[in-house]
């Protein structure tokens, strides 16, 4: 009955609606099939390819052997894009799998719109806009009630496909983290980045080699969050005014109805290395001259053409 089941599933894959998905949010689809197979080759795939496709999986087991057999056969997201119309079903409801998440739509929105929204973010390479599908009673009448702050979270590549589909979990906390058990957030996005881990890329997306990823989220201001570590910052919100908040740098949430995702930030170290190098270029061509003028002007050089 299972496989029955999942051959009928494999049959209700909209082609036309995935091509236009790929169509309108190319990046959308690079950074989610990127995300998904960082968590697939991880040594810690076990932990962190959690949701797994169900139909790849075979009394009780994962099968991600076959699933890497599946996106090595890839090539670009455009070169995909492109093939979809040959697939098989069984791809097809893979692809579809992880560009159509049920949870949330991602949808890219422009980086200086977020950047003059979000001041002193240190600027992403691309920004995305997270809006959940399903509604949590909850979180909204905490929301409603006491109001929310803007807060950021970094933590490796290979933990970002997990954190999206599931949202973050007080159960990955740590007894042995520095203020206790928890989900670690920040109200001050340069503590964030510290906890943001580069890792390389799938080698099919378009997005850069290495790639490091924070969420933005907003965070209940419920009495049972804990601020703590010292600074004076100001938080800067599009759900929220601007307000002043208490001296600290750390959220700690001990409740997962108290965070909702609003934005995925991802950058890439290729882009900042080439920045930095772009930056150089005009002071080493400066300094090439001025030694050029000087050897003119030796004695050497007067010597050498005479």
């Amino acid at each position: 009955h299972g496989s029955n089941k999942n051959i009928l599933n494999l049959l209700m894959v909209d082609l036309a609606n995935l091509v236009r998905r790929f169509d309108e949010c190319p990046r959308s689809c690079d950074v989610l099939l990127t995300l998904f197979h960082c968590a697939l080759s991880s040594y810690r795939r076990s932990t962190v390819c959690e949701p797994f496709p169900p139909f790849f999986i075979e009394n009780g087991e994962r099968d991600f052997a076959r699933v890497e057999r599946i996106f090595n056969s890839f090539k670009s997201i455009s070169a995909m894009r492109d093939d979809l119309p040959s697939y098989t079903p069984e791809i097809l409801q893979l692809i579809d799998w992880v560009v159509n998440p049920t949870e949330f739509t991602l949808r890219e929105m422009p980086v200086d719109e977020y950047v003059t929204l979000h001041k002193g973010v240190k600027k992403p390479n691309v920004v995305f806009l997270m809006a959940m599908h399903r509604s949590n009673p909850r979180y909204e009448s905490f929301t409603e009630q006491l109001g929310v702050n803007y807060a950021f979270h970094g933590s490796s590549l290979e933990s970002f496909h997990s954190i999206l589909r599931n949202g973050l979990d007080v159960k990955y906390g740590k007894d042995t983290s520095l203020f206790g058990n928890g989900i670690y957030l920040s109200l001050v996005s340069t503590v964030a980045e510290n906890f943001l881990s580069l890792g390389l890329a799938w080698d099919r997306t378009s997005l850069g080699k290495k790639l490091g990823c924070i969420v933005g989220c907003d965070v209940v201001k419920h009495h049972t969050v804990q601020y703590v570590g010292a600074a004076t910052i100001q938080n800067s919100s599009q759900h929220r005014r601007d307000e002043k908040l208490p001296a600290k740098n750390y959220l700690v949430v001990n409740d997962n109805d108290f965070i909702r995702i609003r934005h995925l930030l991802v950058y890439s170290a290729e882009e900042r290395h080439a920045s930095r190098m772009k930056g150089w270029f005009p002071i080493a061509f400066y300094v090439a001259m001025l030694a050029f003028i000087a050897l003119f002007r030796s004695s050497f050089w007067k010597k050498y053409i005479s």
